[in-house]
This record gives C-alpha cells, sequence and structure tokens, in this order.
C-alpha cells in the first residue's frame, strides 16, 4: 500500500476505535455476553489481547524500521503507530470509563493516595492515566498545537507499554507477555546501539 492510503486507513482504524469500541463493549454488558467465550476467549480478555497486540505493534515498527531501512514497508507501517494506539488506548479508557459508571465510588478513589501506591497500585493508575493522554493527544489538533512538545508526551506511550505488561504479566498469559517484552525492548536497544554506531562512524570517517 502507498502511504496515502495507509495514512487513509490509519484514520479509519482512529475513528472506528473511538466509536465500534465503546459501543461494543456496552453492547456486551446489554446484552450479559462478556464472559461468554469466543475462538477460546472471553469478550473481555479479546478487548485485552486486541489492546496488547496493538501497543506491541506501536512500539516495536519504529526500531525494527531503523533496523532494516531498506525495507520501506516497515517505515510505511509506521504510518499506522498512531491509529493502533488510539485502538489499544479506546479500549483501556472504555473499560476504565465502563468501571466508573458502574461504581461512581471508584471514580472518586482514583485521586486518593492509595490508588497510587507503590507497586501494583501505582503501576495501574500509570497505565490508565498514559492511555488517557495518549488517546487525547493522538490527533492532528493536539499535534498542531503542542508542537514540539507533542513528541515528548508521545513518549509516554513507552510507559503505557510496560506497565501494560507488568499488569498482563500478573493477570495471567506470562508466556505472551514475557515474549513480546524481551523482543520489543532487545528490538529498541538494538536499533538505538546501532543509531549510536552509525553516529560515531560518521563523526569518525
Amino acid at each position: 500500500m502507498n502511504p496515502k492510503s495507509l495514512i487513509k486507513l490509519g484514520n479509519i482504524i482512529s475513528i472506528s476505535s473511538v466509536i465500534i469500541v465503546p459501543l461494543a463493549r456496552i453492547s456486551v454488558s446489554y446484552l450479559d455476553v462478556l464472559l461468554v467465550k469466543f475462538l477460546g476467549f472471553t469478550l473481555y480478555t479479546w478487548f485485552y489481547l486486541i489492546s496488547r497486540y496493538a501497543v506491541v505493534f506501536v512500539i516495536i515498527i519504529r526500531p525494527l524500521a531503523d533496523i532494516f531501512p531498506r525495507q520501506k514497508y516497515l517505515r510505511q507501517l509506521c504510518l499506522l503507530r498512531r491509529a493502533f494506539g488510539v485502538l489499544s488506548a479506546t479500549i483501556i479508557v472504555t473499560l476504565l470509563l465502563d468501571k466508573w459508571i458502574a461504581n461512581p465510588q471508584s471514580f472518586m478513589r482514583f485521586f486518593t493516595l492509595s490508588e497510587w501506591w507503590l507497586w501494583y497500585p501505582l503501576i495501574a493508575r500509570l497505565s490508565e492515566f498514559t492511555a488517557i493522554i495518549l488517546l487525547l493527544t493522538s490527533n492532528n489538533i493536539s499535534q498542531k498545537y503542542l508542537k514540539k512538545n507533542w513528541k515528548k508526551i508521545q513518549r509516554t506511550s513507552y510507559i503505557y507499554f510496560i506497565t501494560w505488561g507488568i499488569l498482563a504479566m500478573r493477570y495471567g498469559d506470562d508466556y505472551f507477555v514475557t515474549a513480546s517484552m524481551t523482543l520489543v525492548i532487545s528490538v529498541f536497544l538494538f536499533a538505538f546501539g546501532l543509531k549510536i554506531y552509525k553516529r560515531r562512524s560518521i563523526k569518525s570517517s
């Protein structure tokens, strides 16, 4: 696919995510089928799986493109990073809002010290908070007005990825999470080392 087609696809994924995900969550709640299994997983688990796969794509595709610069399709797929980031964050924010609506007291507890206490409570809040930030700023309007700060804010996706992985390991599926986090971190560090090596090579030449 050419870049224009990928940008259009990305826009479709982004818009569809913020519309379909909340509607799907409302529908399964109304039909009371959230815990019904589909292809081996409950619908509730599918929400999290899609969110997790999406954020893995967001984090890994850029360093892969840097490692294999001749593979143009990898660089082109980077155009979908924002869309998959929106998809992943939309799922988490939707489930968070659903929890707040179902139990309004949980919204007030979100701002209490106990909900931000060390380790799992803090990790969970960071995951949710960064999801909210990424969802609110992953658009052209935010990019236009935030300017240079936009990229800095988007780097919170790394916090989102790490906290997401830690929480996923706590609640099961250790193999996939460990494998995906190891792969992503390895690729990221290799790409970072390669970039430093190239810079030094240019300076020394």
